[in-house]
């Protein structure tokens, strides 16, 4: 059984200068949810806004932009949240080339980067989907962009280890 909206306690956001620095007026439930890492509530909204989801996740602008749409991926990322990333990942039909190339992008950051991020972006049939319909010419740049993280991934192992040997 949940408990009631009441009882549950808000944990302290993790400080990020990149997330905080963002205009919270603009920022929808889900947003929120990402933000203070409330999986079970996250599930929820999208399930409850069905063919909806992209207007539960876009910010309100008049132009629509890839960032408007990869805000929630981003709060994600940053965060280094893989269960609510996973969540929104794996939504049919949201996510297209550019949003692809925004979560590398992101991933590319050594502050940022999140192994199992990455792991769900290499395995995860969404990013399969998107790469089916690419260009070769795209879909061969993605590949070494991914190839690219995995001996980040490598490095920062190697300078991890280090770091805790002194």
């Amino acid at each position: 059984m949940r408990p009631c909206a009441a009882s549950l306690e808000f944990k302290e956001p993790k400080k990020d200068d990149r997330v905080n620095k963002l205009k919270l007026h603009q920022w929808k439930p889900l947003h929120l949810m990402l933000y203070y890492q409330r999986e079970q509530m996250i599930v929820d909204i999208i399930e409850f806004a069905g063919s909806s989801t992209r207007k539960a996740i876009t910010l309100e602008n008049k132009k629509k932009y890839i960032e408007d749409d990869f805000m929630c991926l981003k709060i994600c990322i940053s965060l280094k949240n893989k269960f609510s990333f996973h969540a929104l990942w794996k939504i049919p039909n949201l996510w297209s080339v550019g949003h692809l190339y925004k979560v590398l992008e992101e991933l590319r950051d050594p502050d940022v980067y999140d192994e199992n991020i990455h792991r769900i972006i290499l395995k995860s049939k969404t990013t399969k989907d998107i790469l089916e319909y690419c260009n070769p010419e795209i879909k061969a740049e993605f590949t070494k962009i991914m190839k690219s993280l995995k001996s980040f991934k490598h490095k920062k192992r190697k300078t991890e280890a280090l770091s805790e040997e002194k």
